[in-house]
């Protein structure tokens, strides 16, 4: 794991490991794992984006250009203690310890066009950018220990984890613009520049214990009790600055500077009841669920009580050797944080100001998840469906105003947008597949085919009216792939997707229409005294129905290796990756009251000597 977010980009990456593993006493009663691993990234990344907003919103095009470099680097040791203490008692032990270090860089800079631009002024420059340095520290404990009470079934578990998580050594310094000037026709903006000096800590304690009672030979009963604690603290101080935003004078500003302490006690308790014969189980639990936050956000002292009761169903029935269902239903909630509930606005990006909401209320989510199996191994076929949903009560939407003045200090600010949270009811997604696989005995290939269909609905406020993003989108996949011999191996894929996404509140341009397929196929060629022939090829098409658009790529990879050694388990390879440079790292996202397109940084063509050995 590199502990840093996906990012777009090229990266180097470095890393070594080591492992060490082993077992002592009679039937091997006491095990342990051990790894260490080092990794140090460093990702650049130059952007465009493009973004059509439209009514609800005010109808804008925004352009920018972007450019990022990102250094991180960790450290990460992991141990893994098992022991069967007796017959009847179990003792586990899982130890985490991870030491990580960042400085990431970004600036964009763009134009905003459009209805947000006031004054009669031709164009608002967008113009932002920051840079950093942080070092963190994670350690984490869990122990577990079981005893088995003599009946059959009856079981006492209690189990507990502590965790850390502290950045005592973080800065950065940022800016944005404030408002663009025209003076003789040339555009200026005044800039915002900030230092900003944060610590910030996080611990969790959490201790949960079960208890199981046999009520026959295949079902039991138990009861469970967790309490939960959470401590975040978080300690920034910021300071508008001159241009060069590393000089620092006098106290730090109050209103870009934030002292945040919270704390979340959360108890939960429930019975639940087992069945199991053969293949066939059900679980079933219900929790009562309450919890208290309180905190302190730049000395506005917050406390709110939550609630709840949650469930959790699966089951998994075979009705035959063939033949297979499995269902899950659970719920869960989502509580604000502090930082969530506290009404401060964040001026960090002036011309896109934040702010927390204190009547925020936790989130309720119900889940479905449906799979059916059905299985013929003597003729190689497989059938698969699988449905999902999930409805959110009082989800945790955002809420965008625009043409917003704010005046904090005695300074007006006058953002292209203004966002805080708002619960609102109406969150839903529904996903269901179907895949079918079987084998074309005459030509030795097996076959996959797949469809599947996913709409999903996501609400907003835009100022001050309620709207609902949807998506509905279809996708179809076919696989051939082949099972001819072992010195040629080959797959032919087709993936299509089409997307069909609405606002609620657009006035023109309801429905935004677009389509994206992949066609690929791949080679493995063992040939005359064990060279071999490895290639790919993958054509990918972005085509946009409502924006006209059509972007398209073609990759090709090519490799020509020779096996190596007895019965040839090395391999050298040499090769070229993206032999015709096209590759295009493309995206499109459709938002609340927004479409955009964007591009990133990729890695194109490149020549590669490999050495592969199989243990």
């Amino acid at each position: 794991r590199y502990m840093v977010r996906p990012q777009s980009g090229v990266a180097k990456v470095g890393s070594i490991g080591i492992q060490y593993s082993d077992s002592w006493g009679e039937k091997d009663r006491v095990k342990l794992n051990g790894s260490y691993f080092f990794n140090q990234t460093s990702t650049k990344n130059k952007s465009l984006l493009e973004r059509w907003y439209y009514a609800p919103s005010p109808e804008d095009y925004q352009i920018q250009e972007g450019e990022s470099e990102t250094s991180n680097y960790n450290h990460r040791l992991n141990m893994r203690l098992d022991w069967r203490a007796s017959e009847n008692i179990s003792i586990m032990s899982r130890t985490s310890l991870s030491f990580q270090g960042n400085e990431p860089y970004s600036q964009q800079y763009g134009e905003l066009t459009g209805e947000s631009i006031e004054n009669n002024l031709p164009y608002e420059i967008l113009y932002n950018g920051s840079q950093g340095h942080s070092q963190a520290y994670r350690f984490s404990e869990f122990l577990q220990y079981r005893m088995k009470l003599g009946k059959q079934g009856r079981t006492i578990t209690v189990d507990g984890r502590y965790s850390t998580r502290q950045t005592p050594n973080s800065w950065s310094n940022s800016f944005s613009t404030l408002r663009t000037n025209f003076a003789d026709g040339v555009a200026m903006p005044d800039m915002q520049y900030v230092h900003s000096d944060s610590k910030q800590g996080e611990d969790d304690v959490r201790v949960n214990f079960t208890y199981t009672e046999p009520i026959s030979k295949t079902s039991q009963l138990s009861m469970q009790y967790r309490f939960d604690y959470e401590d975040q603290q978080l300690d920034k101080r910021a300071y508008i600055t001159s241009d060069d935003s590393y000089t620092v004078v006098g106290e730090p500003n109050p209103l870009l500077s934030s002292y945040n302490t919270s704390t979340n006690a959360e108890h939960r308790v429930g019975p639940g009841y087992r069945y199991a014969k053969g293949r066939n189980t059900v679980v079933a639990n219900i929790y009562y669920q309450h919890s208290k936050l309180e905190g302190v956000a730049n000395q506005q002292y917050i406390s709110d009580d939550f609630n709840n009761l949650t469930y959790f169903l699966m089951a998994n029935v075979a009705f035959n050797p063939e033949n297979t269902i499995r269902v899950f239903v659970n719920s869960y909630t989502q509580n604000p944080d502090v930082r969530n509930l506290q009404e401060i606005p964040d001026l960090t990006n002036v011309q896109y100001i934040t702010q927390g909401n204190s009547k925020l209320t936790s989130s309720y989510t119900h889940r479905v998840n449906f799979h059916y199996v059905r299985s013929n191994i003597e003729k190689g076929r497989t059938f698969m469906w699988m449905f999902s949903t999930q409805l959110t009560q009082d989800y945790m939407a955002q809420s965008i105003e625009y043409g917003k003045q704010l005046e904090v200090d005695g300074i007006t600010y006058n953002p292209i947008q203004y966002s805080t949270y708002e619960n609102m009811d109406g969150y839903a997604t529904l996903r269901t597949h179907v895949s079918y696989g079987f084998p074309i005995t005459p030509i030795k290939c097996n076959l996959n085919v797949m469809a599947g269909a996913n709409w999903s609905k996501t609400p907003s406020k835009i100022d001050g009216k309620t709207n609902f993003t949807s998506n509905m989108g279809y996708d179809a996949t076919i696989s051939l792939g082949s099972n001819i011999s072992e010195n040629i191996d080959f797959t032919l894929q087709w993936n299509g997707m089409y997307n069909n996404a609405t606002q609620s509140l657009a006035v023109r341009n309801k429905s935004n229409k677009y389509f994206s397929h992949t066609a690929s196929g791949s080679l493995k060629w063992v040939f005359w005294k064990g060279f071999s022939i490895t290639s790919a090829v993958n054509y990918n098409q972005y085509v946009g129905f409502t924006d006209d658009y059509n972007e398209e790529f073609l990759i090709c990879n090519l490799y020509l290796g020779k096996k190596l050694f007895k019965n040839q388990l090395g391999e050298l390879l040499i090769g070229v990756n993206d032999l015709l440079n096209q590759n295009s790292a493309f995206s499109r996202t459709v938002g609340s009251g927004y479409t955009q397109n964007s591009w990133n940084s990729v890695v194109g063509r490149y020549f590669t000597v490999q050495f592969n050995y199989n243990l």
